[in-house]
């Protein structure tokens, strides 16, 4: 996370073939960090640039343990307030 110089806040998402060989699989996790990072873009303090790799665990995960890591992650680094 870096605070961005385009003025808006920007997501980039990497999941490996490694991670999953179907692409069906690995659009739907980027699907949901998009979801999540959306609307988590309005409480932002400042505009950010933020690059989520996904990692073996993600593909086990509910959608509200995306949108809990990420607004946990953000609230953290003191991108988000408490």
């Amino acid at each position: 996370m870096t605070p961005s110089v385009s003025g808006e806040s920007r997501l980039a998402i990497a999941v490996t073939v490694k991670l999953e060989k179907r692409a069906a699989v690995r659009n739907l996790i980027k699907r949901r960090i998009r979801h999540v990072f959306r609307e988590l873009r309005a409480d932002l303090r400042e505009p950010i640039d933020v690059v989520i790799v996904a990692r073996r665990d993600v593909q086990s995960c509910e959608f509200q343990d995306y949108r809990r890591e990420i607004g946990t992650t953000l609230t953290s680094h003191g991108y988000l307030p408490r």
